[in-house]
């Protein structure tokens, strides 16, 4: 049987949180970067917000330096941040152990905000070298820490920014933005009844919101490409991951919040509430350090 990732009683005084990170991908490039020995771990949650409410749910004498907003200093809530489709989700099956009034505030002795002292307008991202300069820079750096990185979710690093904004050409015609005006009251329906890859299209059809990378890679059957511009954005996290591990003290683990789903049982991204084992086995790296 799978072990739960149990971070509150395991042996660590470095955690490197990667975000969105499969086992099955890591397994794969890991030791091209790190040294250590690897497990499986049962995480609990399928998604940032689950993850870290059920996870942390008591005080942490460690510094916490975040690329995610989800874990702040400014005493942000989670029914702050989470989307109106998730809390009505959550409120609906009551699940044990989500908690819309979690503060990351009063489980960490201090969080660092690197999401938004660090934000890189370019990519649209934390990257991972700015993560290392101010863990290294910092003078919390020899304390007990969590160092969460956003890779290697989205946006994909590999690609440049500007291919990834370039607006698609008008495809829609007059009658389909006068279709949109009228029927917007009910696509909301239609667009809960079917699957996420479904809800994109749709979306992108008519024109509701827009669509990230991924979202329009799945829409347009680019699967390979996707998953291979998911597998460049973790070689590029660990890449950093090294290079910081082997300036720091003490017993580091790499971990994951979360995984990411190709499609698999008709799920895309990491859909809050899943048990989906691509989802909820993430890896647990414990890493030899290895002094320069």
């Amino acid at each position: 049987m799978m072990k739960k990732q149990e971070i509150l009683d395991e042996d660590w005084d470095n955690l490197i949180i990667l975000d969105a990170c499969r086992y099955d991908y890591f397994k794969k490039v890991y030791k091209k970067f790190l040294e250590g020995k690897l497990e499986k771990r049962w995480s609990r949650g399928s998604s940032t917000a689950s993850w870290c409410c059920k996870t942390f749910t008591d005080y942490l004498d460690v510094f916490y330096f975040s690329s995610n907003p989800f874990i702040n200093s400014r005493n942000i809530r989670l029914k702050e941040l989470v989307s109106k489709g998730e809390e009505k989700w959550w409120i609906k099956k009551r699940i044990k152990g989500f908690d819309f009034n979690w503060n990351p505030t009063n489980h960490f002795k201090k969080v660092l905000d690197i999401w938004h002292n660090c934000w890189d307008k370019e990519t649209n991202t934390v990257l991972p070298e700015d993560v290392n300069k101010i863990v290294l820079k910092s003078r919390h750096k020899n304390k007990r820490k969590i160092i969460h990185y956003l890779q290697p979710h989205q946006p994909y690093l590999s690609i440049k920014r500007s291919n990834l904004n370039k607006k698609p050409k008008k495809s829609r015609s007059n009658k389909a933005k006068k279709i949109t005006k009228k029927t917007r009251f009910y696509l909301g329906p239609l667009i809960k009844s079917v699957n996420r890859k479904k809800q994109w299209k749709i979306k992108k059809y008519f024109g509701i919101g827009s669509l990230n990378m991924m979202q329009n890679l799945v829409v347009n059957n680019k699967i390979d490409t996707l998953k291979t511009l998911y597998s460049e954005n973790l070689k590029i996290v660990l890449r950093n991951v090294s290079s910081l591990v082997n300036n720091l003290d003490g017993k580091t683990i790499v971990t994951a919040d979360h995984g990411e789903a190709f499609g698999e049982n008709g799920e895309w991204a990491h859909e809050y509430g899943s048990v989906s084992p691509v989802l909820r086995t993430v890896p647990w790296l414990k890493v030899n350090n290895i002094k320069k």
